[in-house]
């Protein structure tokens, strides 16, 4: 016997984490649980800037400044802010598998935070031989060279990504086979077409790929019906 079921259903698991109320910011927490029943909505623009943005109350004008952690893996081009004095004023854990990210974050974070126009120091570029010499100027404070930038002759040097092959890329950022790899082939592949041929070609390439994955699949196809079950 088979049981049959009039309407099919999907069950879903939530985690409430916090309430968003009509003309206030974002709270952490619930204080007021939906009743059964209750309709699952999604949330408009407005709202959603609300929840992922951290808004500085009119108390702590001056005091307290957004800083940015990035943009939402799940809503695109959605920036992602949070309380500057509660990162960092607070223990707080980044958790994550081998090759996420957790690293990067942390630096991220940081300079994020260091070079944030409302903070005490302005870091600027200047010319010296010196790679952490500081200079102050009047109330400002300049860092001789940028973080994470290599130098040749006392310039900045740089290389375009494309010139690296995968295994190069692959032994620079120690990427684990798993997780990052497949990515920076992606990102090597696109970024060595954008070089070559920028824009112009990207329509003609995606009609090259779709034509062969549509004869990849006939391949099948005709495999199957030689042979079929």
């Amino acid at each position: 016997m088979t049981l049959q079921l009039t309407h099919a259903r999907r069950t879903l698991r939530t985690n409430l984490l916090g309430q968003l109320r009509e003309g206030s910011s974002f709270e952490a927490g619930v204080s007021v649980y939906p009743s059964l029943d209750t309709p699952a909505l999604l949330p408009t623009e407005e709202e959603l800037k609300k929840i992922l943005e951290f808004q500085v109350k009119d108390a702590d004008a001056g005091k307290n400044t957004p800083l940015g952690v990035g943009v939402s893996p799940i809503y695109a081009r959605q920036d992602v802010t949070a309380s500057f004095n509660d990162l960092f004023a607070r223990p707080f854990g980044i958790i994550g598998n081998t090759g996420s990210g957790k690293s990067y974050s942390v630096a991220s974070l940081l300079q994020t935070a260091i070079n944030m126009e409302e903070g005490a120091a302005t870091w600027t570029q200047m010319e010296s031989t010196q790679p952490c010499f500081l200079r102050k100027a009047g109330d400002k404070v300049k860092l001789a060279r940028e973080l994470n930038a290599a130098y040749a002759n006392g310039k900045r040097f740089s290389l375009p990504l494309w010139t690296f092959n995968l295994n190069e890329l692959i032994g620079f950022f120690e990427a684990s086979q798993a997780s990052q790899v497949p990515v920076l082939e992606r990102v090597i592949t696109c970024a060595r077409e954008d070089a070559i041929d920028p824009k112009a070609g990207h329509g003609q390439r995606k009609v090259v790929r779709l034509v062969d994955s549509c004869t990849h699949y006939f391949d099948d196809l005709a495999g199957f019906a030689d042979n079929p079950v």
